[in-house]
């Protein structure tokens, strides 16, 4: 399929932990929910490296994803033995390996634009966060320092992209974001 790496959401775990390690013995890329524990211990990795090329230039990216803890009720009905840390508190855990690793460095976020910006806010060494709870039009992209941050469907609209577990970050779309 050619795809990097994908974070996972609320619905993904409807069907069962089960069925999501069976999806993610088929993935070729990173399956990421960095936040997400099961029975305490971490579930999915917090990030991946990927090495791309962009005009002639070798780049390490960093991608990392986590979900918002507003999801931690309905995860936990799907499956007691999963829950959330929040992933304010996952990022500064985080921190020193993240701002020191990657060229580029994008996070994909199951959240909202509050979210995303208050991650934006405080979590200034990522170069994109991206959120999945924006609604389904687009809405602009917004920067503060060297961190901008948009929703899915802005990315679906402005570069014809649109992420899911069915449709992750494909190979060649950091080289759209850099």
């Amino acid at each position: 399929m050619g795809y990097e790496a994908l974070n996972l959401g609320k619905y993904d775990f409807k069907l069962g932990m089960a069925y999501v390690r069976a999806l993610q013995q088929q993935f070729r890329g990173a399956m990421l929910c960095g936040n997400l524990m099961e029975n305490g211990k971490p579930a999915f990795d917090a990030f991946t490296l990927v090495q791309k090329s962009h005009n002639g230039r070798n780049l390490m990216v960093l991608i990392a994803g986590l979900m918002s803890e507003r999801y931690a009720d309905t995860i936990r009905q799907y499956d007691p033995s999963l829950s959330i840390v929040p992933a304010q508190q996952k990022l500064d855990e985080l921190r020193e390996t993240l701002q020191s690793q990657g060229d580029l460095r994008v996070l994909l976020f199951y959240g909202t634009q509050e979210e995303a910006e208050r991650i934006a806010q405080t979590h200034h060494y990522f170069h994109l966060v991206v959120y999945a709870q924006g609604g389904d039009g687009p809405l602009p992209t917004k920067t503060i320092g060297t961190t901008s941050w948009c929703s899915l469907a802005t990315m679906r609209s402005s570069w014809g992209w649109h992420p899911s577990p069915s449709r992750p970050l494909q190979s060649g779309a950091s080289s759209t974001l850099g």
